[in-house]
């Protein structure tokens, strides 16, 4: 059976209903909406147009997705579809799923995914932004089965830190994941399907592959996002923290949290551009 491998890689928040540690049964994916200048993030989804068919799902009365734009590359077979206020739904052979939730976490992804080790008091994600049609997000899903795990974990350590605080500026440390990554069996195709916020209108991606298919939903900087390998450090954000704080219901904007550094602890370069996640809901 092939799989589908779903990366996610950025500026993307996990927002199980508990802590991995606790392997829970099902996760809320957001991509947050910065698209706004400075533009720091431009979320888009790529995957690959020799793997597309859209003669069946005109043929079973359905909607395609929309054609993205082709990466600049002659060589490349990839494109690259902008994410702007969507639902996103995986349906393995176009199916939603069905029975009880059976999502199967890696025991690593809560050592390196969590916000709470800024210990600014702000892990628990903003609830309007998993259910509310209003919301302001790029996309969002729900993920209810198959496997979820960490990739590209870095080589060195990173370290949170707190510049205003000179006496102890290290706040926490550890190796990161740069990409989590789902991964779901299919027989002959998996179906993406995009909705937009509050509509129950679909437009469908069907990809089909008999080895396996790879797609990559990314929150990515402008620049990089024909970049199919991760770029260096030097190239991502090292305050890109800061950005998850604002996505907590006890985050005020006219007092915001101290500013808080991620920075490689190895030589001091610039920190890294990569999920993280929450311990639930409110």
């Amino acid at each position: 059976m092939p799989d589908l491998a779903l990366n996610f890689e950025f500026l993307c928040a996990f927002v199980p209903p508990t802590p991995f540690s606790g392997r829970p049964k099902s996760c809320h994916v957001v991509l947050p909406d910065f698209k706004a200048p400075p533009k720091t993030h431009v979320p888009v989804l790529l995957y690959d147009r020799d793997d597309r068919d859209d003669g069946s799902l005109v043929s079973a009365g359905l909607t395609p997705k929309e054609s993205g734009e082709r990466s600049p590359k002659l060589q490349d077979a990839w494109d690259k579809l902008d994410l702007n206020g969507e639902e996103l739904e995986v349906q393995p052979d176009g199916k939603p799923w069905g029975g009880s939730d059976s999502l199967v976490t890696s025991s690593n992804l809560d050592a390196l995914l969590r916000i709470a080790d800024a210990e600014v008091g702000m892990e628990i994600f903003d609830k309007k932004l998993v259910t509310s049609a209003a919301a302001k997000v790029a996309c969002r899903l729900h993920l209810r089965q198959g496997s979820l795990s960490s990739a590209e974990e870095t080589p060195d350590e990173f370290g949170v830190y707190n510049p205003e605080d000179k006496q102890h500026p290290l706040i926490h440390s550890q190796k990161m994941a740069r990409r989590v990554v789902l991964t779901v069996g299919f027989t002959k195709f998996i179906d993406l399907v995009f909705r937009d916020l509050g509509s129950a209108a679909e437009r469908r991606l069907r990809l089909i592959n008999n080895t396996g298919v790879t797609v990559t939903v990314r929150n990515c900087e402008p620049g990089l996002v024909w970049n199919h390998s991760l770029p260096p450090y030097k190239d991502q954000f090292n305050d890109e923290i800061n950005l998850f704080f604002t996505l907590s219901p006890a985050y005020n904007p006219s007092s915001p949290p101290h500013e808080i550094l991620l920075k490689r602890l190895a030589d001091g370069a610039s920190g890294i551009c990569a999920p993280k996640a929450f311990d639930g809901f409110a």
